[in-house]
């Protein structure tokens, strides 16, 4: 009896060893090979047209009778339907946009004319004058200026207690692309000169 529990047991410590020996028994493994993620090809962007741009009164090519026209002081455009027109207004040109009288003497009355010419298609009416300051008369021509012709705007500036320098401005108002136009005076009123008293119908017979 007792050899048999001594065999049984011998058998059951080798069993045991062979077990130990051999170690875990492999698990089935559960990952999955993922496909490999292809490449997405993206397509280039169209090309673009060049914009272009349309024809506009500036980019308009003129003929040379047309040059020499607008170089003599007519303007010219481009209508709706592409064609180009002269341009019917008036177009006022100075001599000069601005006078400098110098020295001037105090207490004294001093004039001055800013000669222009309508250089438009039409007659040139100027609708009113004025100054930047009640020291400054002006007197502009009431009836229209013909196509060709000249004119002047008469001022007449009052020195009186105003020694030093100064600078005006004169505005009047006509019929032309711009509705208004800017004149200017400057000089310096001093002492120990003689006075000069002008009034404004002297000032515009001269």
């Amino acid at each position: 009896m007792y050899k048999q529990l001594y065999l049984s047991l011998v058998l059951t410590i080798f069993v045991g060893m062979q077990v130990f020996a051999q170690g875990p028994t492999p698990q089935p493994s559960h990952v999955v090979n993922a496909a490999p993620i292809e490449e997405v090809q993206v397509p280039p962007p169209p090309e673009m047209a060049p914009a272009t741009v349309p024809p506009t009164a500036s980019t308009a090519p003129l003929t040379q009778d047309q040059l020499n026209e607008f170089q003599a002081g007519k303007s010219y455009y481009r209508d709706k339907d592409g064609n180009i027109k002269e341009l019917q207004a008036a177009l006022v040109s100075f001599d000069a946009y601005e006078y400098d009288f110098g020295n001037i003497p105090l207490e004294s009355k001093i004039p001055y004319h800013f000669v222009f010419e309508n250089k438009g298609t039409t007659p040139l009416v100027i609708s009113n004058a004025w100054a930047s300051c009640d020291c400054t008369d002006v007197y502009w021509p009431e009836t229209p200026i013909a196509p060709g012709e000249k004119a002047s705007i008469h001022i007449i500036y009052d020195s009186k207690d105003r020694l030093g320098k100064f600078f005006r401005t004169i505005t009047f108002s006509a019929n032309t692309l711009d509705k208004t136009h800017n004149l200017y005076i400057k000089g310096v009123v001093v002492k120990n000169m003689e006075p000069i008293f002008y009034e404004m119908h002297d000032a515009i017979s001269e």
